[in-house]
């Protein structure tokens, strides 16, 4: 799973970025959940987490501390863990081939740009399946454009506006080699279903038949 995080993650990197390129900043709460993503992704597989259901091992807790300073808003540096958790884990007795996966995972994932946007527009279930059907019509969901089309909801989920979801959307769809005039093509399709009233009654069609 952390291999795979990895090879869409760099599918989205842009050239400029650079470890340590973010110090003491302000994270929103769309930042936090993509970068508690990359955490996860790079940790998840690390050996002997827990003794139990309730029992976390010396190495749980190290993983456990990192994930929490991860979650920091306010004067954040995420960088921090990709050199505090290795070397908490080798305090606690974990083997180096174990923790060089982790290291080389956080070294190659928490520094890339940000990519999912937030906001505090109010969605409601039928939006969520419009955004659904809209991505489904018009953005190839097959790898890598699937990747954007995760942004894409990943944001809706933030509270995006619509506009920062397609420009976010645009962006991510150029950035993995889709040509622009088709990419904005694509997002202008977006736009016109989101605002359709044929796909508004599809969602409506869609609660309907299953419950809502």
């Amino acid at each position: 799973m952390a291999l795979q995080f990895l090879v869409l993650a760099l599918a989205i990197s842009a050239a400029s970025c650079a470890p340590g390129s973010r110090h003491g900043v302000d994270l929103s709460q769309a930042n936090i959940g993509e970068l508690v993503e990359r955490f996860s992704a790079c940790t998840r597989g690390y050996p002997n987490q827990s003794k139990g259901s309730f029992d976390v091992t010396p190495a749980g807790q190290c993983v456990k501390d990192a994930g929490i300073f991860i979650k920091r808003r306010h004067n954040a540096n995420p960088n921090e863990v990709i050199t505090s958790l290795p070397e908490c884990l080798r305090s606690v007795g974990g083997l180096e081939s174990d923790i060089a996966p982790v290291a080389q995972c956080l070294q190659a994932n928490i520094p890339l740009p940000f990519t999912y946007v937030g906001g505090n527009t109010y969605y409601t279930y039928l939006d969520g399946l419009m955004l659904n059907f809209a991505l489904s019509d018009c953005i190839h969901a097959d790898s890598p454009s699937g990747t954007c089309t995760n942004i894409a909801s990943r944001s809706f989920d933030y509270s995006a506006s619509l506009d920062a979801i397609a420009v976010a959307t645009e962006d991510c769809l150029v950035r993995i080699g889709a040509d622009k005039n088709e990419a904005s093509q694509n997002v202008q399709c977006f736009r016109a279903e989101m605002n359709d009233p044929s796909v508004r009654a599809r969602a409506q069609e869609y609660i309907n038949e299953h419950g809502g």
